[in-house]
């Protein structure tokens, strides 16, 4: 299976997102966020019902390797950081696409990873990434 250019900077960003991620927990409602997720727990309003699952499943499955809660959530922020990349770079190759012809196929994977790197790597998007917190 060959990536496309897409794909292949999907990875870029995970990369980036896991080397600068945030050892520890983070300020804000990181705190709040992760103890209610080690039990199940409800966060403050509106709740965040995925994210605390989500949270939670990754939280066990860290246990096996012996990585901390913070840990094991601030590696799931930066996993769906990148699938928010790859999501805007599809979504804007699609666009551009959408005329068929062969040189705006090209174009459109190009603008679709120049897309989704302004969108990963602005600095609130990236510190979301980085660190438990939910953005909505």
């Amino acid at each position: 299976m060959q990536l496309g250019a897409l794909e292949f900077a999907t990875l870029i960003v995970l990369a980036i997102n896991v080397k600068t991620r945030v050892s520890g927990v983070p300020g804000g409602d990181a705190g709040e966020l992760l103890a209610e997720a080690c039990h199940l727990g409800t966060p403050h309003p509106p709740g965040y019902p995925l994210f605390t699952l989500l949270s939670y499943s990754v939280i066990q499955l860290g246990k096996c390797i012996n990585l901390s809660p913070a840990d094991s959530v601030n590696l799931l922020c930066c996993t769906l950081g990148a699938v928010a990349f790859y999501f805007v770079g599809s979504t804007t190759k699609l666009i551009v696409s959408l005329s068929n012809t062969k040189q705006t196929n090209d174009k459109g994977a190009v603008a679709g990873v120049f897309a989704g790197f302004l969108f990963s790597l602005s600095p609130l998007t990236w510190e979301y990434s980085t660190g438990t917190e939910v953005s909505v």
